[in-house]
């Protein structure tokens, strides 16, 4: 199949993507968006399966081969966000539990 538009789709498939993939799979253990765990035996067509998003994504100009602006997230959180801007889990956990009053 030849790509006729932006060069950019035509470079992430192959070897160069499988190389990234791996880079990212090897740094990161949770999604960035949710938070949670990834499922490393799920069926890849889950949506607990594990992706490569792009922070800044390509369709708007983000470097798919940018380690940096490549980061793990479930494949349906990553197919959930789209291009839209990231809003990445933000931990909100203090150290000791608090009550309500």
């Amino acid at each position: 199949m030849v790509h006729r538009g932006n060069p950019a789709v035509r470079e992430w498939v192959g070897a160069n993507r499988d190389k990234i993939r791996d880079a990212v799979y090897k740094l990161y253990d949770v999604c960035w968006l949710d938070g949670k765990p990834v499922d490393w035996d799920a069926d890849p067509r889950s949506r607990w399966a594990p992706s490569v998003d792009h922070v800044v994504p390509r369709s708007r100009g983000g470097d798919p081969f940018d380690l940096d602006n490549c980061r793990l997230a479930h494949l349906g959180c990553n197919a959930r966000r789209g291009n839209r801007p990231a809003r990445p889990h933000v931990s909100t956990r203090t150290e000791f539990p608090t009550r309500p009053w």
